[in-house]
């Protein structure tokens, strides 16, 4: 497998192999991004409006928090 790909990346054209290997990263970010809907959902539908006003204050922070520190 090591060796294929290694074929792969010497003679393929470069953009398909952009496409070909942003595809995993790209559903990773769509689905990293479903968290906070889900997040929303649950607290919403579940716990309350104190819950969704306390994730409102709280996701700025955390979304900060997370850019500071990569």
């Amino acid at each position: 497998m090591k060796q294929d790909m290694k074929e792969q990346l010497l003679t393929k054209r470069p953009i398909d192999l952009l496409f070909q290997l942003s595809i995993p990263a790209v559903i990773g970010m769509i689905v990293i991004g479903l968290y906070p809907l889900m997040d929303g959902i649950f607290a919403g539908n579940i716990i309350g409006q104190t819950a969704m006003t306390a994730r409102g204050v709280a996701m700025p922070l955390t979304f900060f928090n997370r850019y500071l520190h990569l």
